[in-house]
């Protein structure tokens, strides 16, 4: 099992749209890519929530390796990552 950072409402990076930052959400955005049809820029895999994890109003692999690199970088004694998910400021 994984551990979970569970969230009270949507957030950038929760592709599930259950609230929470886990393993799930790197798999859906994985499938979701691996999916993605370029002629009619769709993909038949559903995100839940928002997959776009650095706010960029896209979903691609820039999306799954920043949510993979907040997670391991995540520090359970403090519940935060240095690693920052949205928009860069």
């Amino acid at each position: 099992p994984f551990a979970v950072i569970e969230r009270e409402e949507l957030f950038y990076g929760d592709a599930t749209g259950d609230g929470k930052t886990d393993l799930s959400d790197v798999i859906l955005l994985c499938r979701h890519r691996a999916d993605f049809n370029w002629d009619t820029g769709e993909s038949s895999v559903t995100l839940g929530g928002t997959g776009d994890a650095d706010g960029n109003g896209e979903v691609d692999l820039s999306d799954v390796i920043l949510l993979c690199q907040y997670l391991a970088d995540y520090d359970w004694d403090t519940g935060e990552s240095s690693v920052v998910l949205g928009p860069k400021k």
